[in-house]
């Protein structure tokens, strides 16, 4: 008998040893680690809901202010936006006394005075004199201050009687006629006749400047009124 050997088969061996063997790799230790989990939970105290990460370093912007984006390059300020002054309209009819004159024989003379009503004083008596000139006075012209009524010159011609045209330092572009002349120059047109001069500033005083400037003006005069 003790010369016999007898073989076991592996398979009856595991059998027999299956409710023993505790190996590194069963099941027991997931277990062990699962049970003590509810123990520590235990001792947790209960908190309440986690802010988000992004909201524990955020500074609270206040209401109505823009906060540019994380990776968004700084930019300048921005001006705020002005709402556009409303242009100065003309008035469709103007007032009662809006040129000086007569106008009884339709000439309109043009000026364009930053600083008063029409004229100056010394503007005026060089107006005067230059009319007188002219075998013609105050109550035969109308004298419109383009710098306070500058009206195109179609609708001037709706709003008074126009038959002769003398702007002083005031283009016909401004006055949006389709056309332009040099000063001095007589130009007929739409039933008009039309000269262009420098202002009647340039022309006060004595000097050879102011001279050639009235002698000239003098010279358009006396064509346009067949002097």
């Amino acid at each position: 008998m003790s010369g016999l050997q007898f073989q076991i088969p592996p398979s009856l061996l595991a059998g027999m040893y299956k409710d023993t063997l505790i190996g590194s790799n069963e099941p027991a230790a997931p277990l062990e680690k699962n049970a003590a989990a509810p123990a520590q939970a235990a001792n947790t105290p209960v908190q309440g809901p986690v802010a988000p990460p992004q909201a524990a370093n955020t500074v609270a912007e206040p209401a109505g202010s823009y906060a540019p984006a994380a990776n968004t390059a700084p930019q300048p300020p921005v001006a705020p936006i002005q709402a556009p002054r409303p242009a100065v309209a003309l008035p469709d009819t103007p007032p009662e006394k809006w040129f000086l004159g007569g106008n009884a024989k339709g000439i309109v003379v043009i000026v364009n005075d930053m600083e008063n009503v029409y004229l100056s004083d010394d503007e005026l008596q060089l107006l005067t004199g230059i009319l007188n000139a002219c075998k013609l006075n105050m109550q035969d012209i109308a004298v419109v201050n383009y710098a306070r009524y500058p009206y195109p010159f179609n609708r001037l011609q709706q709003l008074m009687q126009v038959n002769n045209c003398i702007l002083f330092e005031v283009s016909l572009q401004q006055v949006q006629l389709p056309f332009s002349i040099p000063y001095n120059q007589v130009q007929a047109f739409n039933n008009c006749t039309f000269t262009y001069a420098p202002s009647l500033r340039t022309m006060l005083g004595s000097t050879e400047e102011a001279k050639l400037k009235k002698s000239k003006l003098w010279l358009s005069l006396k064509k346009m009124f067949n002097i």
